[in-house]
């Protein structure tokens, strides 16, 4: 309860003004609200749609005015949403202490109620993160190919979530082979090949209206992935490796000396 009460505290106040990412939201939400429905959004760099369809449900249905408060609420209820399944993966890592500790910390942490509160769609990557890999640790602890099955549709529901899904497979894949390698793992590899093709599976039926929208329009599903990583919208300023290397000594450093200057 203190958890839930410190993520919702103040909630209209802070944070206090939208920026241009949120009135880019409140546009294609009020597009959903009047029948415009989209599978993948290509304003503003291209975004996921789950946001989308979670703000326009909360406003038709409780009537909340549509704004930045109706954002952040709805970040809010996706962050969370995120801390049973924190706990689950902690406790199938290292038992009901380490699962309490991760609950307890993702719950007061700085960044996690950043991101919870700020109105963006960054909560959805921790949701479907920590509910992949509760079950995707649960299946490979309890053998059951339904645990299998969930993982693969959290890992499918992540692609309509946020950008970063989009490395999540590389997560299962990792899963997979050092399971493979380890000693339980080798007398049962006709089992995990099976329960590999269920989540396969799972997460490809869910991904099959995104994958149709990719097929058609595949520069604004890349746009954002693209202009971040390479030189299509303005050329890079120095070399890839240069920036890689001061992007990443500028991500330790931000805990304990600079926050950056983005809004």
């Amino acid at each position: 309860v203190f958890l839930l009460a410190n993520r919702y505290n103040l909630i209209e106040q802070t944070p206090l003004e939208m920026n241009s990412d949120h009135a880019e939201k409140i546009l294609d939400i009020s597009r959903v609200l009047i029948g415009q429905t989209s599978i993948f959004f290509p304003n503003n760099g291209g975004r996921e749609a789950l946001q989308m369809y979670l703000v326009a449900g909360l406003h038709r249905f409780f009537h909340i005015p549509l704004g930045f408060t109706i954002l952040k609420l709805s970040t809010m209820l996706v962050g969370a949403l995120a801390l049973p399944f924190i706990y689950r993966a902690g406790k199938e890592i290292g038992g009901r202490r380490v699962g309490f500790l991760a609950f307890l910390f993702s719950g007061v942490a700085y960044w996690p109620n950043v991101i919870s509160r700020v109105g963006l769609r960054l909560p959805f990557y921790v949701l479907f993160t920590a509910a992949l890999l509760f079950f995707l640790l649960r299946g490979f602890r309890l053998g059951r190919r339904n645990d299998f099955i969930l993982a693969g549709v959290a890992l499918g529901l992540g692609f309509y979530g946020y950008s970063a899904d989009r490395l999540l497979p590389l997560l299962v894949l990792a899963g997979f082979g050092l399971y493979l390698a380890h000693p339980h793992g080798r007398g049962i590899r006709a089992h995990l090949a099976v329960s590999f093709l269920g989540l396969v599976t799972a997460s490809f039926v869910i991904f099959i209206p995104l994958l149709r929208y990719i097929v058609a329009q595949p520069d604004n599903f890349l746009f954002r992935t693209l202009t971040r990583m390479g030189g299509l919208e303005q050329p890079l300023p120095a070399s890839p490796l240069s920036i890689l290397i001061s992007n990443y000594g500028k991500a330790f450093t931000m805990f304990s000396w600079s926050g950056g200057v983005v809004w």
